[in-house]
């Protein structure tokens, strides 16, 4: 679905001078790297899988018909933003914010699709348990319940909107389509971006190439390599917040 941006409002946002930087990469590219790297040079994140409300006024405008507007809102007060669905509004940042730039991790599609795929499954429990216990809570329960009860939202996770769908909430997930939306996606942002906006990361240039691009100093420190979803205490947290549903309702 495409969107086209009116500019006729988005100039009176009180954002316009404060947004830089958009992550365009898919969900499972390092957006939790992203987010501790940028945050070291004091720019002040917002990623969708610690702030899961943001996501709600980005899915009702990309496929429920919801406006523009409020959506850019959920930028005001940062300075950057990662994790779905924010690699699919990369046309609407660029004209809301003239002057933001733009990243898109280098990632192997083949790994990317075995990476999400696991973060998937894995998260497909939470969907099941809020499926059964029909409860909204919060931490990843109240993702998956959002998730379950929203239909733009259920368009709007798991990268279902690119034919993909891996917490298997209309099937399964097939390997071939999904491969070819993510090189599709990597091509139409190349295509799209000014070059002079875009950088193509790659994780192991760690802080020279992202400090160069964002005009920083090289911090002096180790660079940030972050994957919370499988360890503590982002799996615990989402483990006790089950067990707390299951024992509640009384389910094995």
């Amino acid at each position: 679905m495409s969107h086209v941006c009116h500019g006729s409002f988005l100039v009176t946002l009180a954002t316009a001078a404060a947004f830089q930087v958009l992550d365009v990469g898919p969900p499972r590219t390092g957006t939790q790297t992203l987010k501790a790297a940028l945050e070291v040079y004091g720019f002040r994140a917002l990623h969708t899988s610690y702030n899961y409300t943001a996501r709600l006024p980005w899915c009702e405008y990309l496929f429920g018909g919801g406006a523009l507007e409020p959506a850019l809102r959920t930028l005001d007060g940062y300075d950057t933003a990662m994790d779905e669905p924010f690699h699919l509004v990369y046309k609407e940042v660029m004209e809301a914010f003239p002057e933001s730039k733009f990243l898109l991790p280098v990632k192997d599609p083949d790994e990317w699709y075995d990476n999400v795929l696991a973060a998937g499954q894995d998260l497909n429990m939470d969907l099941e348990e809020a499926a059964a216990t029909h409860e909204m809570s919060s931490g990843f329960d109240y993702l998956a319940a959002m998730t379950l009860r929203i239909p733009s939202m259920r368009t709007c996770s798991g990268c279902i909107n690119w034919g993909c769908d891996f917490l298997n909430v209309t099937g399964k997930p097939n390997r071939e389509r999904c491969v070819a939306s993510y090189r599709a996606h990597i091509e139409a942002v190349q295509a799209t971006i000014p070059s002079h906006r875009l950088l193509l990361f790659h994780f192991s240039d760690g802080w020279a190439a992202l400090s160069h691009f964002l005009g920083q100093p090289i911090p002096d420190r180790p660079f940030p390599y972050v994957d919370d979803f499988f360890e503590e205490p982002f799996a615990l947290k989402r483990r006790r917040d089950k067990q707390r549903i299951i024992k509640r309702h009384g389910r094995e």
